[in-house]
């Protein structure tokens, strides 16, 4: 794959032959800033013009939305409309080119080609808006070394997938922060092999068992095809949790902490409200910051909130792509939380010990048919298989993924919440070596090749 990891490893080793080039530490975010518009430049080639026009676009905003006035918001609001501009093209480009096909203009039919894709376009554009956002609010003291800017937006261990930032968490620690050092490389190598770990033999497998049985719903149906949204739900949550560990991993290398962006065993999560606060957390706390406490500022009725609460995750799901499938996956992601609210209060005389293992179950049967709206390629056909009752029970979970999959709980268990790379170096050095061997030799024999990590296309 095109951005794979050996990929990222490479630019990583030329980073870390830039920094040790550097003898002055005050200018050691040159050498991240030039490996990342260097890797840049490989994944989107020709398109790096609209990563550097955003990144003026942003940098000189940030001190014109300082000197405004309150009463100055036009300015503003444009500033952001233009920033989002390059996003808005990207989503809207395929809805509006299969409306010109449908409606066959003058028989002129328009090519859906990529020719507008842009590699890690959502992923800067929000961080470029929540910086000029935290300047209108006075969090944000504009940055007046462009170079730094730019490094934010742009550096090549998040940019694909994110996890997102804030300028606040970052150029900090790209001034202060970078070294190189024993203690990071090895936090940073033992959350790659975790990550990796999980992309090659978790990940890779579990979307087999996932597209045999969502890809021919003819064949799967009723419970079988709830099972397929089942696997989809924990391949999604190994492979973006791993892009997420191999980032974190090779960042740590200079010194450069990101955000875990999930919660350890969110997939166990007893309630879709649970779910959510561990869930791609970045994302969901953008929308919740710049756009959820902005619309109920003044909402003093529950209706008001609720409405919110529906519009925000309706967004997300359009985020996610401008199709009916996302658009109901949102929807539903917020009603069902808003029918949470309601009903959970009931349940509460249940004992906690009983509770939380009932409501995984419960949080489980849901979120694989809402797995199965996301992923789904004919909603329809999704639909008419799951109401067909009548089939069997058919599907197969291969004994090797199960116990691959254990494992990786267990281990996330006996973590406690402390993050892998800590849990690990806390153990005696007999326990460090057996976690090295054992992750290694199952990438080594169970490993299969994989594809892009899915929220590339994001």
């Amino acid at each position: 794959m095109l951005y794979s990891f050996p990929i990222l490893l490479g630019f990583t080793f030329i980073t870390t032959l830039l920094l040790l080039l550097l003898y002055s530490t005050k200018y050691r975010w040159l050498a991240l800033l030039l490996s990342s518009l260097a890797f840049y430049f490989f994944v989107a080639e020709k398109f790096i013009w609209i990563l550097f026009a955003f990144s003026l676009v942003i940098f000189f905003s940030g001190f014109l939305i300082e000197k405004q006035k309150e009463n100055q918001k036009i300015t503003y609001v444009f500033i952001i409309l233009l920033a989002l501009l390059p996003l808005l093209f990207y989503k809207l480009a395929d809805p509006v080119i299969e409306l010109i096909n449908l409606i066959k203009l003058k028989d002129f039919q328009v090519q859906s080609e990529k020719f507008y894709y842009v590699v890690g376009l959502s992923f800067f554009t929000f961080n470029g808006i929540s910086y000029l956002i935290d300047i209108k609010r006075g969090y944000l003291k504009p940055e007046r070394n462009y170079g730094l800017l730019l490094l934010f937006l742009c550096y090549f261990p998040h940019i694909l997938a994110g996890p997102l930032h804030r300028a606040k968490f970052l150029i900090p620690q790209f001034k202060n922060n970078i070294s190189l050092s024993n203690q990071n490389f090895s936090l940073g190598f033992r959350l790659i092999l975790w990550g990796i770990f999980k992309k090659y033999v978790l990940a890779q497998r579990l979307k087999i068992v996932a597209d045999n049985i969502i890809d021919f719903p003819e064949t799967h149906q009723g419970i079988n095809i709830l099972f397929g949204g089942f696997v989809f739900f924990l391949q999604i949550y190994c492979d973006f949790t791993s892009y997420i560990d191999i980032s974190r991993g090779l960042s740590h290398f200079f010194g450069i902490k990101l955000k875990s962006n999930f919660k350890d065993r969110v997939y166990a999560a007893s309630s879709r409200k649970e779910f959510w606060n561990g869930w791609h957390i970045t994302l969901n706390h953008w929308f919740r910051d710049y756009f959820f406490f902005s619309i109920t500022k003044k909402a003093k009725k529950q209706w008001q909130i609720n409405l919110a609460i529906l519009s925000t995750f309706f967004l997300i799901g359009l985020w996610h792509g401008v199709t009916i499938s996302f658009a109901i996956w949102g929807i539903l992601n917020g009603s069902w939380i808003i029918l949470e609210r309601y009903i959970k209060p009931h349940f509460e005389f249940i004992n906690a010990k009983i509770r939380n293992p009932l409501g995984t179950i419960y949080h489980v049967a849901i979120a694989s048919f809402i797995a199965l709206v996301f992923r789904a390629n004919s909603l329809t056909d999704v639909l008419i298989a799951i109401t067909n009752i009548d089939t069997k029970i058919d599907f197969h979970f291969p004994k090797k993924l199960i116990i691959m999959f254990l494992l990786m709980d267990v281990i996330y268990r006996l973590a406690n919440n402390k993050s892998i790379e800590d849990f690990i170096g806390e153990q005696k050095t007999y326990m460090r070596w057996l976690f090295y061997f054992t992750i290694s030799t199952c990438i080594l024999l169970w490993g299969i090749n994989p594809d892009k990590f899915y929220y590339f296309k994001f």
